[in-house]
């Protein structure tokens, strides 16, 4: 069974692989696939006929959290010490050695 956006494929279920979806009387069931066939799928061995089927409901993806405490720190040592060495270098002003230790971190 295929899960279309346009004509952009989103997913593909096979038997065996666990739906959640929302039926036309507003009720929703979720489990795993037992069978496909012709305009049928079979949740739990209960069947759902195609037309029946409003929405497949897919999962989202966490958001990223913000980068521990240990992370932030190693990114503030490197842009410190990329500053420092453009700045001893003379390859670069302070000013333009902070911008780019920054950027660089």
């Amino acid at each position: 069974m295929f899960v279309k956006k346009g004509i952009h494929k989103k997913r593909i279920y096979t038997e065996g692989d666990e739906i959640k979806i929302k039926l036309e009387d507003g009720s929703y069931r979720n489990g795993m696939i037992t069978l496909l066939r012709n305009d049928t799928l079979f949740i739990n061995g209960q069947p759902v006929y195609r037309p029946l089927i409003t929405e497949v409901l897919l999962k989202r993806k966490p958001n990223k959290p913000l980068p521990d405490a240990k992370t932030l720190l190693l990114i503030g040592g490197g842009a410190a010490l990329t500053t420092a060495g453009l700045t001893l270098s003379k390859q670069a002003k302070f000013e333009q050695a902070l911008v780019a230790g920054l950027i660089i971190g």
